[in-house]
């Protein structure tokens, strides 16, 4: 869902970013435990590939022990917090990452959020309804 809400008017994201979301496919979108310590779904481009997707050996040997865990976590969260915000307010993730979800299949347009809404409401409202039957 978050994906679809990027590639609205009102995201402040760079139309660089929104561009990708729209450009990419299912097949485009990886994940990587590299940039959190845990999977993030991204945009697979030249920089993912080159990092790779799996934490380095220091960080891996830091994950597995509970004391270092938490230091290794919050040194991942604080650089990638900033990393993030500034590759999605920039045309930087185009070098660096962008977040995505394999949602960019349905996302065609770039789209005001109402809409949207709107959209899932009425799809909502078109399902067919399933009757659900008490447990025993």
């Amino acid at each position: 869902m978050v994906t679809r809400f990027i590639a609205t008017t009102e995201c402040g994201a760079h139309p660089e970013y929104k561009q990708a979301i729209l450009d990419a496919r299912p097949e485009d979108i990886v994940l990587t435990e590299r940039l959190t310590g845990v999977p993030v779904a991204v945009i697979n481009n030249e920089y993912i590939r080159r990092l790779g997707t799996r934490s380095g050996p220091i960080a891996r040997f830091m994950l597995r022990h509970r004391r270092t865990k938490y230091l290794m976590r919050s040194i991942y969260h604080l650089v990638s917090l900033r990393r993030l915000k500034q590759a999605a307010l920039s045309s930087r993730g185009a070098t660096e990452y962008w977040q995505a979800g394999k949602s960019v299949a349905g996302i065609k347009s770039v789209q005001d959020a109402a809409g949207i809404v709107r959209e899932f409401a009425a799809a909502l409202e078109d399902r067919p309804r399933v009757a659900v039957q008490p447990k025993p």
